[in-house]
């Protein structure tokens, strides 16, 4: 695509469009660099982001031209009204699209040297802010959940009765922290004797017995399978792989879970876990940003908030 001189990328009236619908007018310009725009927003990559800034830019400087010439671009101006909220909702993903945050100020830098005043020229900015308030929101929800903590340490006896699940499972998240599996296990048989037919328990034994005795521990996913659907099964075993630090068999299972159920975010939450314990940084980005998607369309605002925090964090160690 040709560029003028200031970096901006400019639709040529005599080039190709010429020959298939004459010579263009302002208008034709400006809705071929809209159209454009919003074709670029569909595949962000570090071509189509540039491709985007470009014709951007030049649609804002036609809109102000063509209404200071008095003509009517209502329908255009809020095409570029569209355009530019659809940009500054996902600043991340147009960061995570060009490499990252020195990447994007680089080609900011070569396509905008001197104008940078529109807001969608800083999107790192815009990025920076959206994890400001999303930090302040978390430490407003870690505050109130820190007074409900203290409250139910008061009244945990009548608020919080025995639960011999939880407390099995959290006893063997403990010890294999510490690389105890035998007292683990342990903890789980214990689980098992209280709720003998619990789904959650049968895929923690199986996991923890897999490569000791695989037929028990068949026999138990098959127990847990049974209760729980295919679909709930592989998503908690795949979280308990990556609680027994097995990342290759969660991958498995979150990619058989985002196959059965590709509008689950939690199955692709699972995989980008996976991922990034396996050190596949891009692809675990991928997943968060589909996480982050789905959980905001489904009204999960909790997953939706760790899923921006996890995309935050890996964007800013990334290499």
């Amino acid at each position: 695509m040709p560029y003028a001189a200031d970096g901006f990328n400019t639709i040529n009236p005599v080039g190709k469009l010429q020959q298939n619908v004459g010579a263009l007018n302002e208008g034709d310009v400006l809705r071929e660099a809209l159209a454009q725009c919003e074709r670029a927003l569909v595949t962000l990559n570090a071509d189509t982001v540039r491709q985007l800034l470009c014709n951007l830019a030049q649609a804002e400087r036609l809109v102000a031209s063509l209404q200071a010439a008095g003509a009517d671009v209502r329908p255009e101006a809020l095409r570029l009204e569209t355009v530019q909220t659809r940009l500054l909702r996902q600043p991340n993903r147009v960061l995570s699209a060009v490499g990252g945050v020195k990447a994007y100020a680089m080609l900011r830098e070569q396509l905008a040297p001197l104008d940078r005043s529109a807001r969608w020229w800083r999107l790192d900015e815009v990025a920076a802010e959206q994890r400001k308030h999303l930090w302040m929101r978390l430490g407003v929800v870690a505050a109130v959940l820190a007074g409900i903590i203290a409250l139910g340490y008061l009244f945990r006896d009548t608020l919080f009765p025995a639960d011999p699940v939880n407390d099995a499972i959290f006893a063997a998240q403990a010890a294999l922290s510490q690389g105890e599996v035998g007292i683990a296990l342990e903890a789980i048989r214990s689980g098992l004797e209280q709720a003998p037919e619990n789904p959650a328990l049968l895929i923690w034994r199986g996991v923890l017995t897999a490569s000791s005795d695989s037929e028990a521990s068949a026999r138990d996913f098959d127990r847990a399978r049974a209760a729980l659907g295919e679909l709930e099964f592989l998503l908690e075993r795949a979280s308990v792989w990556l609680s027994a630090g097995a990342p290759e068999r969660a991958l498995e299972d979150a990619d058989a879970a985002v196959a059965r159920a590709p509008d689950r975010a939690e199955a692709y939450f699972l995989r980008a876990t996976a991922r990034e314990q396996l050190g596949q940084r891009a692809l675990a980005l991928q997943d968060l940003e589909r996480t982050a998607e789905l959980a905001q369309a489904s009204g999960n605002d909790v997953l939706f908030a760790t899923a921006r925090v996890r995309i935050g964090m890996l964007l800013q160690t990334a290499p």
